[in-house]
């Protein structure tokens, strides 16, 4: 099995989250549909695929069209910083916050698209002072970012940067199969502690689609991609 359609079968198992019974009254999901989820993709993608054989179109469209089906919000998280990637769904909203999670309880705080806490990363973003999603479509515009994060010895460390924005163009991006005319922003900060460029993408509507944004420093950027609405 090669590894993208090897990283498909075991991150789609991940639509769990989005087909599990989310209630009304909030409580934690559960989880068993996963083994479901796992055996529905199996099934999409089929067993005699060749052994180093990537999905194909079909493949990524029925990966797709499972999520759609599901109706709920979709975002697929890659962190390079942990090797993880995978599908997250809303677990909670506090405000403007959003908490989207992994069944195994993986967790970010993102306000409007923009990263402000991560739990269970290891060395976490414990909480962040951005701006909001405005300022940032606007391409333009200086201030300052706070980041207090947590590293790998449990401390609390606090970072202060002076950061400004610059519109980048036109970008065509891929997800998951759709293909998607963005444009897209650049976020440059500068401090003590070095530099820290964060990277958005919107749709013509405004949309945050894509971002490249800060975990911890020194691990790299996580990407987020705006997968289901």
């Amino acid at each position: 099995m090669g590894p993208v359609l090897e990283m498909i079968l075991s991150r789609l198992t991940l639509i769990a989250l989005v087909l599990s019974a989310c209630s009304s009254d909030k409580a934690r999901p559960a989880f068993p549909l996963k083994d479901m989820a796992k055996a529905v993709v199996q099934q999409m993608i089929g067993t005699s695929a060749p052994a180093a054989a990537p999905p194909d179109a079909a493949t990524i469209a029925a990966g797709r069209k499972l999520l759609e089906e599901a109706g709920k919000p979709v975002i697929l998280m890659t962190d390079p910083g942990t090797g993880l990637a995978g599908f997250m769904g809303i677990l909670g909203e506090n405000g403007p916050v959003q908490t989207w999670a992994t069944p195994e309880y993986l967790t970010i705080g993102l306000r409007d698209g923009v990263m402000i806490s991560t739990r269970g990363f290891g060395a976490d973003l414990m909480s962040a002072e951005a701006p909001d999603l405005n300022v940032l479509s606007g391409g333009k515009g200086e201030y300052q970012r706070r980041y207090s994060y947590l590293d790998g010895a449990d401390q609390t460390q606090v970072q202060t940067y002076d950061c400004s924005l610059h519109n980048a163009g036109a970008a065509q991006l891929t997800l998951l199969g759709k293909s998607l005319a963005t444009r897209r922003v650049t976020e440059k900060c500068s401090g003590k502690q070095g530099v820290v460029e964060n990277q958005y993408w919107f749709d013509a509507g405004g949309t945050l689609r894509q971002s490249s944004q800060m975990r911890v420093p020194g691990v790299g950027n996580m990407q987020l991609q705006q997968i289901i609405d």
